[in-house]
């Protein structure tokens, strides 16, 4: 068997290597060092199977093919490592509100190893986030409203520590509103303004920066909703609207257009935020259409349509929580006078944990993930 020994191979223009075709395998004691570049680096409409190493989320990715909207570019890997700094699922808490002001703090953690919250950034500004966080693999989106009605959009790089810059604008200037993602996507829907609650559902491309543009409508104006999604559909469930607080409706991330029909809550009022894996999305309750404080949790599972059953409870019952989702747990991040942390695990039922606790006491915080069920 005949042997060549090469240390590099190009193109005739030098400007990448060349096509080889027929080989099978690959052998050798060392390693090959694939294409690198961030993630605003991707090459446009590469061939599927194209493998590269993305050094914002420091992991290998490879394309899987364009849809309708854009190429959809997935991680080879998905382990989670053991320490806080190097684990590939991120937490993060942002900003929210302690009385008597709104703060504009950046908490993370690391999914499933449990500590407390450290320390990630600041907001470019002090607001209460409430259900208006969302993110791709590499990014997060922080909408929200310093006790008024804006229409900002902050973002982060999630695998890293640092301030959120300015991202662009929502359509409409609101508070209170609601947000998903997929991992092209992020979308936010609903919100208050002066007159009551609004049925606006807007979106934006996550590895952009820009203004949000028209997606279509939800079926009730609604606020203070719960988001979730799988990496087709998004949900949005329950709030405060003038006729029903019930409602569990849902999109196709993908396309534009209004909100469908799903099924029902079990109860009215849901004010906290949700999250979901793939599979499963997690709607812990806040207040009933009483008034009372409620720690019921029901679920849902995305691909199928229904009403929300029974999950489990939370540890307490309180109120304005934020959340975030891996694929694996959910949490709650903080509540009025609580800056308790309590966790789930989503492909199961049951009570809720106490996990650990953010660096201060705050609810409303706006709930980033790196690992939902939308990437």
């Amino acid at each position: 068997m005949s042997e060549a020994r090469v240390t590099n191979l190009s193109n005739e223009s030098n400007s990448g290597g060349p096509t080889i075709s027929g080989i099978t395998t690959f052998s050798g004691t060392n390693y090959f060092v694939p294409p690198v570049g961030n993630t605003e680096e991707r090459p446009e409409k590469p061939s599927p199977g194209s493998l590269r190493f993305n050094t914002d989320s420091k992991h290998l990715e490879y394309y899987r093919g364009y849809d309708s909207q854009s190429g959809i570019w997935t991680e080879v890997e998905s382990e989670e490592i053991n320490s806080l700094e190097g684990s590939s699922t991120r937490i993060l808490a942002c900003g929210g509100y302690n009385s008597p002001a709104y703060l504009d703090t950046i908490d993370y953690f690391a999914d499933g190893i449990q500590s407390n919250a450290e320390d990630f950034g600041n907001l470019t500004s002090s607001r209460g986030g409430g259900h208006m966080g969302c993110g791709s693999r590499t990014r997060g989106l922080v909408a929200g409203d310093p006790g008024g009605y804006y229409n900002l959009i902050d973002y982060i790089t999630i695998q890293s520590l640092g301030n959120a810059l300015d991202f662009g604008d929502r359509v409409e200037k609101v508070m209170q509103g609601t947000a998903l993602s997929s991992e092209i996507r992020g979308v936010f829907a609903g919100g208050y303004q002066p007159g009551g609650a609004r049925n606006y559902i807007e979106y934006v491309t996550i590895a952009s920066t820009g203004n949000a543009v028209d997606f279509g409508d939800c079926i009730h104006p609604n606020y203070m909703a719960q988001g979730g999604a799988s990496t087709t559909r998004g949900i949005i469930a329950g709030g405060d609207t003038p006729t029903t607080s019930n409602c569990i409706e849902y999109i196709t991330i993908t396309t534009t257009g209004n909100g469908k029909d799903f099924g029902d809550l079990g109860v009215q009022n849901v004010i906290t935020q949700g999250g979901s894996n793939a599979t499963r999305m997690i709607i812990p309750y806040c207040k009933d259409s009483g008034g009372s404080t409620d720690n019921t949790v029901e679920y849902i599972t995305i691909a199928t349509l229904g009403n929300a059953k029974d999950f489990g409870d939370l540890v307490t019952a309180k109120t304005s929580r934020g959340g975030a989702a891996s694929r694996i747990h959910y949490y709650t991040l903080g509540a009025p006078g609580y800056d308790g942390i309590e966790q789930c695990t989503i492909a199961t039922t049951g009570n809720f944990l106490d996990f650990a606790n953010l660096s201060a006491t705050r609810h409303s915080a706006a709930g980033v993930s790196n690992g939902h069920g939308g990437l």
